[in-house]
Parts: C-alpha cells; structure tokens; sequence
C-alpha cells in the first residue's frame, strides 16, 4: 500500500513511540491502522485490537488480503469457545476480540498477559466511556511494562467536553506522546493538494415562500432565545444566541451549563429549550422536506392544540401566523385565493429547487456521456428517505411525486383530488419543461414526454449514498470509490468528512480525474457564474447595533466610513437610512399627536425615488439588503460623495 507523506510520517510517530494520534475526520484513519496491523502481523507477536466494529474488522481483512498477506487476523467471538480461545492467544498474531470477552480471559488468566506485544485501542475518544476498554489497559499494564500500547482516534471534537478531557483519555490509556493531524496541518495540506478534484458549486436559490418561512423561524427562535435568558440570568448569555442556537451542537451547550440544576428548573424553561430544539429541527426541513410534508408537519402541531395542555408560547406569536401561511401557500398557491383547495384543477405544488439543479446536472453529464455506457455517477445525500424520494422524482417528475404524497398525506381530499389525477397529469405534461429551457426562460422546446418516463438516464448508472446511516463507517466510500473508479460525485447533501476522503482518494489515485459537484439550498443565482465579492459601506455610528454583524455573516463585506447622509450604502445609486422600532424616532412619533401618514405621503409624492421599507427583525433587514443588491453594482468607499 503506497503511503502519502503525512501518512509515512504519522505512521513513523506511532510506530516508535506508545501514543494517542488524533486525526482529522476523512484523511484517513483506517489506513493508518491496516499498515500498523501488517507491521506487527506475526505468529511470534500477540496483539489485541480493541473498540473495533465487525465492520471494520472485515474491511481490514480484506485489504490486507487484497495485498497479498498469507496471515490474517482473526476475530475472536462469543461463537469460539473457551478452550479453542485460550489455543488462538497462544497461536499469536493480530487478534480482533469484543472487550466483554476480553476482560473476563484477562481476570481467569486465560490470556498470557506478559507475552502480549501489544494494544491497539481503535475510537479512544470512548476510553471514558466504555469502562471495559480502560479495565483492559489496566489489567495489561499491571503485568506487563514492556508491551506498547497504540491509540487512535478521528473525533478531536470529543477531546473539548468537559475538564481536562485529553489529559484523563491519555492518563487512562497510559500513554504520554500525544500526535495531533488537522487537516490544516503543512504536510497534510501539501500531501492532498498535489491532486485536486475538479469543483463545480451550484448556489440555487430559495423561493419567496420558502425565503419568508426562514425568517419567521428565526425570528421566532430570537424571541425564545430572549425569554430564555430573562427568566435564566445566571446562564453564560455568551453562548446563548440565536446563531448558536441554529448549530446541533446548541443541545450540548445547555445540557453542560443546566445540568447541575436542571431539577431545579421551571417547566417555562425547559418548553423553551424543547421549543428551540424544534425550531432548529423545521428550519433543516425547510430545505430537505418537500412542500407537502413540511406542511403536513406544521398542521399536526396545530391540529394537536387542545384547551388544557401546554402550549408554546411561539404559537400566538405574529411569526408563527407567517410561518403556517406561507407553508400552506407552497402548497395550496396564493393565500390570496380563498377556494384554492377546492379549486383542484389550479393545485400547484412548490417545487424544491435543489431537485431542479440535480436534474440539469444528470442532464448534462448524460449528454457529456452519450457514447459511455454506464457511467458511475455517486449522489451523496443525506439519508435514505432523501434518496428513496430523489429516485421517485427522477423516474415520475416532481409534481407527480408531490401529488402522490398529498394523496398519502391528506387521505380526507383523496376521493376528489383522484377525480382530476388524469387531467392533472395531462396539465404536468404540457407544462413540463427541461431544467435548461426553465433556467434559461426558453419555452419554445418543451418536453413531449410523459411524466411515466420523466428524465431517463440511462446511460448512467446512479447510486446513491446516504451519509447518515453511515457515519461510523465512511471509509465503506473510499472502498467504493476505490472499486468502481467514478468520474462524477454530487452533493447533494454535504459532509465535510466526505469531502476530505474525496480529496484523499484523488491524492493517492492522481490519474482518475474526479469532477465534484456541490448542490447548495443559499440565496444565490441559478446559474454557474463568477461571483462579485458583495460590500455594503456603513456609517461608523452603526455598529452600535446588530445589523452589521448580521450583513457580515450573510458573506457580505462590511466598510466602515463616516457618512454624512444615510447609514447604509448598498450600491452606488441607492442609500438606507436605518430607523429602529425602539429608538428616537419610536419615541417621537408616539409623542407627537399629529396624524403623519398625509405626511409621508407628501414625503413620497415629492421624493419619488424615495421608498420606506419595514423589516420585522435585524435578521429581515440583512435578507432584504442582500435582496436589494442582487445583479447591482457595488459602492467605492474611495470615490463615495456621501
């Protein structure tokens, strides 16, 4: 097995000294562990491989068949019995055993302790947690001195919890050399870098409506996050915000700072940290769930209201009223029309824009491959519901599938929406149009297909791969990737250590030029295109506020100058002056007993380039300014005559 730099050399580290090597996720770690198992793989040495998985145990002994080695590991179950066990100890070489097993062989004295070579603990980052793996290091450093003992681990994120985490992990495994790889790391880096795969980013855009329900969500996570913090003052008001609140990890936060008091919390609080838990949940499905479901959703948790319960306090908020009609307009149409449900014929659902732009990447690659038979083409997607659902759309159309789903769904409408299924069809077929003429705003070629053969492929051959039924075990892709050399990945759906294998597996196999693409749910163009680096100039007063930190995290590069007119410049003929519901102006129009709407008539008459925004929220505002912006030239602080 050829080795990169960074592996030769952390495999080196390890080799000669008892340590704990900590790497980063998608580099590589089961490389590192099959070249260790082949150095010590001999019927003279005896060396256990604890924290294993049967996964894994089998992946290695595969490749290390795969290489030519006549002498395998074996693996030692609660099938072998326990004379044939203490004969395999005795026979030597690499063995992979279950630490319940191997505890109770070490205390009966049915494993040779003082002739054992060696341990290789696999997942340290465990040690804490699976007492059996630290009993085993105990019992075998209080017997033997001389034997090494070899830790790896591909989590560094599991070394931050708690107090002095690393030091009690190396502590337990008895060892005091600690070798830390980032994927930041000089000779990582360089090692990768030799052989890039080609990148392709697709920025798709959210609809109005989808656009809408996101900043109801997170305007109605800001409101919880303040409760949170008025009724919890002792809490870390740092870690407490709504940008934290978005991330999996806000869960952990909370759970390390309450849960010496948790007993002691009101029940207001923990609906709160429920309440949010929630939210974070919806805003994922936003992108992942289709109209129909993500409606459906939302229903039952109005449907589930009952005079007597508990209820969210978010639900009579005036976010909340946005955030249930713009999930029922994606699928019933406008809120504006009254009788839509009844009017089947006009049913609509709103499509998920990331189906369209995976569409036209099929579609393109099937026309770059019309002479190639099978072209392997690898959709990396989130689970295996997403790719159940992408395959329904890619055989049926998407209006087909969504109409399937109202149907399961909403069974109360089945009988009246089945009535008109064939004219809804006959309407998705005239309507059906390619992703290229759709994008493009090129209508003379539509599609004469019917929605029973939509978008065939069949000079590819699609596989999908869902990340989250195998996080314990990515390097399967790399056996994948390895085993049918593909020339095309999709992202449908991202993983950062899926990425880093991706780039691994180019850097040991430079001659397969990869083309990867990366499929993301932001506010962005449709098309591929250079982007403008985006720059709004603000007035130095600003920065009291919150705004333009917000600006700032939406990728947009804030410039502060001191502006004699307006707060925020966006481009070169357009100026914002910001006025907050709370501030001076607040105070003053509520003292003033004058009517002043004629006025701000008068205003806009005689200023007709004029325009008054309203923005529920700073997070509104930041969506609105980066809205404003699109397809605009940008402001020059140098050359501003503000």
């Amino acid at each position: 097995m050829d080795l990169l730099d960074f592996e030769n050399q952390m495999y080196l580290e390890l080799f000669h000294d008892d340590a704990l090597v900590v790497l980063a996720k998608g580099i590589g770690i089961e490389r590192l562990a099959i070249n260790l198992i082949k150095t010590f793989n001999d019927p003279g040495n005896l060396v256990f491989v604890i924290g294993s998985t049967p996964i894994e145990e089998e992946y290695i002994i595969n490749k290390l068949q795969e290489s030519g080695v006549s002498l395998l590991p074996k693996r030692i179950t609660s099938d072998v019995s326990v004379k044939d066990r203490r004969d395999v100890y005795m026979d030597g070489g690499i063995l992979f055993v279950s630490s319940t097993i191997l505890v109770v062989d070490m205390l009966v004295d049915r494993v040779p302790i003082d002739l054992i070579t060696g341990m290789i603990v696999f997942r340290a980052h465990k040690i804490l947690e699976s007492c059996q793996e630290a009993f085993i290091i105990r019992l075998y450093r209080m017997k033997n001195s001389k034997g090494f003992i070899k830790a790896i681990s591909s989590n560094a994120a599991a070394f931050t919890r708690g107090f002095s985490q690393i030091q009690r992990v190396m502590r337990n495994l008895f060892v005091k050399n600690l070798f830390l790889w980032p994927r930041f790391h000089a000779v990582v880096a360089s090692s990768i870098e030799r052989a890039k795969p080609e990148v392709l980013e697709i920025h798709v855009p959210m609809t109005n409506a989808m656009t809408s329900i996101q900043i109801a969500i997170l305007d109605l996570m800001n409101v919880c996050v303040k409760e949170l913090k008025h009724i919890n003052p002792s809490l870390d008001t740092d870690e407490l915000t709504v940008e934290n609140a978005i991330a999996k990890s806000f869960d952990k936060i909370i759970k390390y700072q309450l849960d010496p008091v948790w007993h002691q919390l009101n029940s207001k609080t923990k609906r709160l940290l429920s309440d949010l838990k929630f939210l974070r949940s919806i805003l994922q499905s936003l992108t992942q769930q289709d109209c129909v479901t993500f409606y459906k959703m939302l229903k039952a948790i109005k449907d589930n209201v009952s005079i007597g319960t508990q209820m969210s306090d978010w639900l009579f908020l005036d976010a909340s009223d946005s955030l249930f009609l713009y999930a029922k307009e994606r699928v019933f149409g406008s809120a504006k029309k009254k009788d839509q449900i009844k009017d089947i014929k006009k049913l609509s659902f709103e499509e998920n824009a990331k189906w369209k732009a995976l569409c036209n990447i099929l579609t393109e690659i099937s026309q770059e491959n019309k002479n190639d038979e099978n072209q392997m083409v690898i959709i990396i997607v989130n689970d295996y519901i997403i790719s159940k659902q992408l395959k329904n759309i890619l055989s049926n159309g998407s209006q087909e599938y969504l109409f399937n789903v109202f149907l399961k769904l909403f069974p109360n409408l089945s009988s009246e929406l089945k009535g008109n299924h064939k004219a809804q069809k006959r309407k998705l077929k005239e309507d059906e149009q390619t992703l290229t003429q759709m994008i493009h705003g090129d209508t003379e070629n539509t599609s004469d297909n019917s929605s029973d053969n939509f978008l065939k492929f069949e000079n590819l051959n699609i596989e999908f791969y869902p990340i989250r039924h195998s996080a314990e075990n990515h390097f399967k892709f790399q056996n994948i990737c390895e085993l049918h050399h593909p020339k095309y990945l999709i992202f449908y759906d991202g993983d950062m250590e899926l990425i880093r294998r991706i780039e691994l597996y180019q850097a040991l196999n430079p001659h397969d030029k990869l083309k990867l693409v990366k499929i993301n749910s932001r506010k962005a163009g449709g098309q591929i295109r250079q982007l403008e680096d985006q720059k709004v100039i603000v007035d130095m007063r600003e920065f009291r506020s919150e705004l333009p930190s917000l600006i700032h995290r939406r990728g947009i590069e804030v410039i502060p100058v001191t502006l004699e007119v307006g707060d925020y410049v966006l481009t070169p003929d357009m100026v914002v002056e910001r006025k907050s519901s709370t501030g001076k102006y607040y105070f003053n129009s509520s003292a003033s007993s004058q009517n002043i709407v004629s006025k701000l008539i008068l205003l806009t008459t005689h200023f007709p380039e004029l325009r008054i925004l309203w923005c529920p929220s700073p997070y509104a505002t930041a969506e609105m300014f980066e809205l404003l912006k699109l397809k605009r030239d940008q402001p020059d602080e140098k050359q501003h005559p503000y």
